[in-house]
C-alpha cells in the first residue's frame, strides 16, 4: 500500500512537471510518468550505478491500432547515458491499441557525481515505422540521490568521571537531501577495550528533529553524556540511528557509530610552549612534557605526527628521554615544515608518548596537539618620496610618503609607521602615523611629517641672537648675549648637521595571530632645506612654543628700551657740555 502511495505521489509530481508534453506530441501521445524502476515499483539508484531501469508511462490518443512502433530516447546529458554507450536508445512495441496506456523501460547508467534534481531527455515516437507520423516530446525525470548522514564531534576526547557537553556536527555527505531528520543517540554498546560488565557512557539528552538537511550541508546539535571513571584510556562508542524522509518522500533509516577517545589517566601532561609554524618554512616547535605524578617515569618516547596535506615533520620526529623525575619536565622540539600551499590557520596533530611507569609497566597515551600556521609578512615601501620644507627657518621639517606593500604570505594588522629624522646619525625628531590593515599585495599609502625637537630648535634662537648687533652691550645682558653668541657659534659650526639629513622608517604591526612584529628599517636621504629665514623662524617660534617665543619678544623689547635710554642720556649730556662752552 505504501509503495502504491509513493508511486502515485511521484506520478502526480511528474505529471505536473510534464504538463507541456502532450502539446509537444500534438495530442497524439501523452507522457503520464517517468520514474526509476519498473512495473510500478520505484527505486532509488545510487550514484555510479549501472543498468538502472527508467520507465516511461505513455498514453496513446490514437483512434486506431499502431503496429511496429519505435520509441527513441535521446539527448542524454549531465552524465546520464544509455547502457549501449551511444547517444540514444530505442525500444520497439509490436502493437499499440487505440487509447491504450503502455509502459516502456530503458536501461541507463547513473554518473558517479549525480545529485538530486530534475533532468530532461527527448523522446521520438514513430508509429508503423512511418517517418511522416513521428511525434516528439520532452521527458523530465527526477533523480532523488542517496543521502549519507555522518556525525562528528568537536571534542577531541571525553573526560572520565564527568558530564561532557558535546557539540555534534551532522552532515549529509551523500547525493540526496533529507527532511524530518530525527537522530537517536544511545550507548548500549560497551566501550571499546572494556568487557560488558563495565558500564558504558550514558546519553543524557535527546537532539531535536531537523526539518531539512541538504547535500553537503551541516547542522549542529548539543549532546550531554556521562563518562564513568572506568572508561578512562578507552574509546567510547555512541550509536546513532537516523530516521528521515528522502527526496521522494520515502522513509529512510541509517545507522552510524561515533567513536570518541576517553582521556587516559597519566602522570604526564603536555604544555605547548611554542606551537606556531611559519608558512613556507621549517620551524622548530616546543612541547613541554611534565611529570605531575609522585614518582619518576622512564624510557619516555615522544613522536609527533600529522595528516594535514602540505605539512610534514622533518628530520627525526621521535625523541627519547631516559627518565622524567616527579615534578620535572623535558622539552620535545620537533621540526615541522609547512608548504606554501597551506593557508593560515589552526591545524591538528597527534603526540604519541610511551613510557615505563613506576611498576615497570609500559604505558602509551596520545594527545591531540594543535598548532598554528602563520604567514610571514614582508613590508616594503614602494615609490618612496622624501621632501624638506623651511617654513620655520632652516629647521629641516621632513615629510616621507609612499605606499606600503606586503609581499609576504600573511596580512599585517594595526600597522603604524614610525619615522626618525637624523642628522649625522643622531635623532633630532620623530613622528608616527597609523595606517591600519595591509593585505597581501595591496598597496596602502602613508605619509609622516617629522619636525625637530624643541631643544634642537632652540639652538637656532641662540644663533639668531648671536648674529644680531647686541654683542657690544655691557652688564648682565652682555653675559647672556655672550653665552648666546657662544651657543650661536657652536650652532654655526654644527650647521652641517642639518645638511647631512636622513629619515629612518619602520613599521610596527600584528600578524594574523596577534603577535607583535617590527619590520626592517629603511633609510632615505632628506633633501637640503632652503636658506635660513630669521623672520619666519621667529614667527614660528611665537606660534609654536609656549615660552621661547615670549622670551625672544621680551629680549627684543628690552634691547629697544635700553637703546632708547642710552640715546636719551647721551643727548642730555651733549647739551650740557655745549652750554658750558658758551
Amino acid at each position: 500500500m505504501s509503495k502504491f502511495i509513493v508511486y502515485l505521489s511521484v506520478m502526480i509530481f511528474a505529471t505536473a512537471l510534464l504538463g507541456v508534453a502532450s502539446a509537444q506530441g500534438s495530442d497524439s501521445f501523452t507522457l503520464i510518468n517517468a520514474y526509476f524502476g519498473s512495473n510500478g515499483t520505484v527505486i532509488n539508484p545510487v550514484p555510479g550505478q549501472n543498468s538502472v531501469p527508467l520507465t516511461l508511462v505513455i498514453e496513446s490518443n490514437q483512434d486506431k491500432l499502431l503496429s511496429n512502433t519505435s520509441l527513441e530516447l535521446y539527448n542524454f546529458n549531465s552524465g546520464f547515458k544509455p547502457i549501449n554507450g551511444q547517444g540514444s536508445i530505442t525500444e520497439e512495441l509490436p502493437d499499440v491499441k487505440p487509447d491504450q496506456t503502455f509502459s516502456i523501460t530503458y536501461y541507463i547508467d547513473i554518473p558517479s557525481y549525480a545529485r538530486e534534481g530534475t533532468y530532461y531527455l527527448d523522446l521520438e515516437i514513430e508509429p508503423n515505422n512511418t517517418v511522416s507520423e513521428e511525434y516528439t516530446m520532452l521527458v523530465p525525470f527526477i533523480y532523488g540521490g542517496v543521502p549519507s548522514i555522518k556525525y562528528t564531534s568537536d571534542a577531541p576526547h571525553l573526560i572520565p568521571g564527568e558530564i561532557n557537553n558535546l557539540t555534534i556536527n551532522i552532515n549529509d555527505t551523500g547525493s540526496g537531501s533529507v527532511t524530518s531528520l530525527q537522530p537517536y543517540f544511545s550507548s548500549e554498546q560497551p566501550i571499546n577495550g572494556q568487557n560488558s560488565s563495565i558500564p558504558s557512557i550514558k546519553v543524557l539528552s535527546s537532539p531535536a528533529k531537523i526539518g531539512y538537511l541538504g547535500v553537503n550541508q551541516t547542522v549542529q546539535e548539543n549532546l550531554s553524556v556521562y563518562v564513568p571513571e572506568s572508561a578512562a584510556g578507552s574509546i567510547a562508542n555512541i550509536e546513532i540511528t537516523s530516521k528521515y524522509l528522502n527526496y521522494y518522500g520515502q522513509q529512510g533509516m541509517q545507522n552510524y557509530t561515533l567513536s570518541i577517545p576517553v582521556e587516559a589517566p597519566s602522570n604526564l601532561v603536555i604544555n605547548e610552549t611554542d606551537s606556531s609554524a611559519y608558512l613556507g618554512k621549517s620551524t622548530a616547535l616546543a612541547f613541554k612534557i611534565e611529570n605531575i605524578g609522585g614518582s619518576a617515569v622512564k624510557s619516555v618516547v615522544a613522536t609527533l605526527s600529522t595528516e594535514v596535506s602540505g605539512i610534514s615533520i622533518t628530520g627525526n620526529s621521535t625523541s627519547y628521554f631516559t627518565s622524567i623525575p616527579a615534578g620535572s619536565n623535558v622539552t620535545y622540539s620537533p621540526t615541522i615544515a609547512v608548504g606554501p600551499s597551506v593557508s593560515e590557520g589552526g591545524y591538528a596533530g597527534t603526540l604519541d608518548i610511551s613510557y615505563e611507569n613506576q611498576l615497570g609497566q609500559q604505558e602509551q597515551i596520545s594527545y591531540p596537539i594543535g598548532f598554528t600556521a602563520v604567514g610571514l609578512t614582508s613590508l616594503v615601501t614602494e615609490t618612496p618620496s622624501v621632501s624638506a620644507i623651511s617654513e620655520v627657518g632652516n629647521v629641516p621639517i621632513a615629510t616621507v610618503s609612499g605606499s606600503l606593500v606586503d609581499e609576504g604570505s600573511g596580512n599585517a594588522y594595526y600597522v603604524t609607521v614610525y619615522a626618525y629624522l637624523k642628522s649625522n646619525g643622531k635623532v633630532i625628531g620623530s613622528n608616527s602615523s597609523y595606517v591600519g590593515e595591509i593585505q597581501l599585495n595591496s598597496p596602502m599609502p602613508f605619509s609622516v611629517t617629522v619636525i625637530p625637537n624643541t631643544t634642537n630648535s632652540n639652538s637656532f634662537a641662540a644663533g639668531f641672537a648671536g648674529k644680531g648687533g647686541f654683542a657690544n652691550k655691557t652688564g648682565a645682558f652682555a653675559n647672556r648675549t655672550t653665552a648666546n653668541k657662544s651657543a650661536a657659534n657652536s650652532t654655526d659650526a654644527a650647521e652641517p648637521n642639518y645638511q647631512n639629513l636622513t629619515i629612518e622608517v619602520y613599521e610596527k604591526y600584528q600578524n594574523s595571530f596577534s603577535q607583535n612584529m617590527v619590520s626592517t628599517p629603511e633609510t632615505f636621504a632628506v633633501p637640503k632645506p632652503v636658506a635660513y629665514n630669521a623672520s619666519a623662524f621667529a614667527k614660528y617660534k611665537v606660534k609654536t612654543n609656549n615660552y621661547t617665543g615670549y622670551y625672544v619678544i621680551a629680549a627684543v623689547i628690552i634691547v629697544i628700551i635700553l637703546a632708547f635710554a642710552y640715546r636719551s642720556k647721551k643727548s642730555k649730556s651733549k647739551k650740557h657740555r655745549t652750554g658750558s662752552v658758551i
